[in-house]
């Protein structure tokens, strides 16, 4: 939800601010809305196949290895 929450919020300060190319700004919060959407058609059958509790450790993983390097990428 952080993640979520983040991407939605401030999406369009944090992809105008960085050096990227306006018309990539559009196609990076598209990609990000698609991925979210396919994660939510999902989660069921993987939680229910997996169990709930690995799939909370996975998710947490994914996020906080994409916060750490959104942390590093963004210092050089």
């Amino acid at each position: 939800m952080m993640v979520e929450g983040a991407m939605s919020t401030g999406a369009g300060f944090i992809l105008l601010s960085s050096k990227s190319k306006t018309e990539l700004t559009g196609i990076g919060y598209t990609i990000f809305m698609i991925a979210m959407a396919c994660m939510r058609f999902t989660a069921d059958r993987l939680s229910n196949r997996f169990g709930l509790r690995r799939m909370l450790q996975f998710s947490g993983l994914v996020a906080a290895i994409g916060l750490i390097l959104v942390v590093f990428i963004h210092c050089y």
